[in-house]
């Protein structure tokens, strides 16, 4: 009755080995034997064979190696059916499972094989027992058992080498490996700043406050909020060198002075050249109150490129949308969503059109693809009689400033006059091409959102009040107003500076239409 020599992979830790009897052999061929019986560890096994170990600390298992007896002549003995208990606390047994070991061949290379697998559970004793053998003799064996312990850690890349780790990005195994951290504190990996690396530059040089928080004079830098207000006299910060000037040769900005933040008594530290190369470029990157934002090289910016027809201005036979209210000077140089119920407050103006073709504002925004009702980004521009987009700087397409790339958006587009509509489709950042809805009603989200006007389809005319129902509350205002000539209104549906039957006529054959209602919710 002998006891087999245990390797253990992965960590060396103390064991103590308990069974009926043992031998110090020291080769995997010097089997543990056991020719009797004896009361079991685990009660409810009763009188078995049995071999306990038991860890003096606690070790997360893995997996397990057996090597069954395999001596000559002796290899019937190897164990066959055997149940595995182990105990997490030392006294309370659970149960692995029960498995079958195959028979060794009793040649010298034996190799043995893979035995339970404990999934890193944590461990303090182990307790096998066999219930039978291959040749049921009266004596029982195993030769040799390892204990592969989950030594595995979890290392996250730290691919901007700041410390910080990037928890989408992540190894795991025992020894740290270059260019891994074992924290994940890094929100953005890839060189992206936040407000939260140019706060870190601030605190080390003592220069949160050190020009105090006077919004009529001084500079504050304790929070992003007031780095944006920055004092009335430099509410600049955000944009090209004035930060750094300021930091290198004091107040740059029109009014008092600000003594220059490098070296002066109001700085507790100078700060150094790579942290001014870091501000720069955070205010490069747009100066992100969260690096998720920030922009490399102008990348956030996302040209969108969609075509639409309103029905109303739309002609059939000339195949494209009339004009007028750019002829008759009516269409305002700032853009016209800043009243319920679009409440949008873009800056977007014009000194003057950007391009006769243009028919009118409209108003486009990018909208999460999980939850249609969530809006990332706004943005008004014109469109232009061949209904094809241009931006206010006159160049096509509408640019969106905040979308990620390799990132999925639904568009959703408004104008004063039509029933909103939402793309069906998702569309990629960059995107490549137009989204085209006049092709087909497919196009857009939801049952017959717009309307066949020859041979193209067109946004429904109608709703007046922008709440996305056609209804007598458009009625009313058309009716309330007619006869309105030579002004910028919302029931002139068609677009021809005049409110008349037209409109009504337009309102009447789609009222009660309903437009997408994720689109509408407040």
């Amino acid at each position: 009755m002998r006891k087999n020599l245990l390797y253990f992979l992965g960590l060396i830790f103390s064991i103590s080995v308990s069974a009926q009897c043992v031998d110090n052999g020291n080769y995997w061929n010097e089997s543990w034997v056991s020719c009797q019986t004896s009361q079991n560890p685990n009660s409810i096994r009763g009188n078995t064979h049995w071999i306990l170990y038991e860890f003096h600390e606690n070790h997360n298992i893995d997996s397990t190696y057996i090597w069954n007896a395999n001596r000559a002549g002796e290899s019937g003995w190897g164990a066959k059916d055997v149940v595995i208990d182990y105990s997490e606390d030392g006294n309370t047994w659970i149960e692995l499972g029960s498995y079958t070991f195959p028979q060794a061949n009793e040649s010298a290379n034996y190799s043995g094989f893979l035995g339970p697998i404990f999934n890193g559970v944590s461990v303090n004793k182990i307790l096998i027992t066999i219930l039978s053998t291959h040749d049921n003799s009266l004596c029982a064996s195993i030769a040799e058992v390892q204990f592969r312990v989950d030594c595995l850690n979890t290392w996250y890349q730290d691919a901007d080498n700041d410390g910080l780790g990037n928890d989408l990005v992540m190894l795991e195994q025992c020894e740290q490996p270059v260019g891994y951290v074992s924290n994940s504190d890094d929100r953005c990996d890839n060189g992206a700043l936040g407000w939260e690396d140019a706060l870190t530059i601030f605190d080390d040089s003592g220069c949160t406050n050190c020009h105090n928080t006077n919004a009529t004079s001084g500079l504050n830098l304790t929070t992003y909020a007031s780095f944006l207000n920055g004092g009335n006299q430099c509410s600049d910060l955000a944009s090209g060198t004035i930060l750094t000037d300021i930091i290198t040769n004091g107040f740059t900005c029109s009014g008092g002075y600000v003594a220059p933040m490098n070296g002066s008594s109001y700085a507790a530290g100078a700060v150094d050249a790579d942290e001014l190369a870091t501000l720069q470029a955070w205010i490069d990157g747009g100066a992100p109150e969260f690096c998720e934002d920030y922009c490399f090289n102008g990348a956030c910016t996302a040209n969108i490129q969609l075509k639409f027809f309103l029905e109303g201005p739309y002609d059939p036979i000339l195949g494209e949308m009339v004009t007028d209210l750019n002829s008759a000077n009516l269409i305002p140089l700032n853009q016209p969503y800043n009243v319920a119920p679009f409440n949008y407050n873009g800056g977007e103006s014009v000194a003057s059109y950007p391009s006769p073709s243009i028919v009118d504002w409209v108003f486009i925004q990018a909208r999460d693809i999980n939850n249609w009702d969530t809006v990332i980004e706004s943005r008004a521009c014109f469109v232009l009689k061949d209904g094809t987009l241009m931006d206010i700087d006159g160049s096509t397409g509408v640019n969106f400033y905040t979308l990620d790339e390799n990132t999925r958006y639904r568009f959703a587009v408004y104008h004063k006059s039509h029933l909103g509509i939402l793309s069906a489709s998702d569309m990629d950042i960059p995107t490549s091409g137009v989204y085209d809805f006049t092709n087909s009603s497919a196009m857009t989200e939801g049952i017959s959102q717009t309307t066949l006007v020859g041979s193209i389809y067109a946004l429904h005319a109608g709703d007046y009040d922008n709440n996305g129902i056609i209804n007598n509350q458009d009625f009313n205002l058309w009716t309330t107003n007619a006869a309105v000539v030579n002004q910028y209104v919302h029931w002139d549906g068609d677009c021809n500076t005049v409110a008349n039957n037209q409109d009504f006529n337009l309102w009447n054959v789609n009222k009660s239409k309903v437009g997408e209602t994720s689109i509408y919710l407040p």
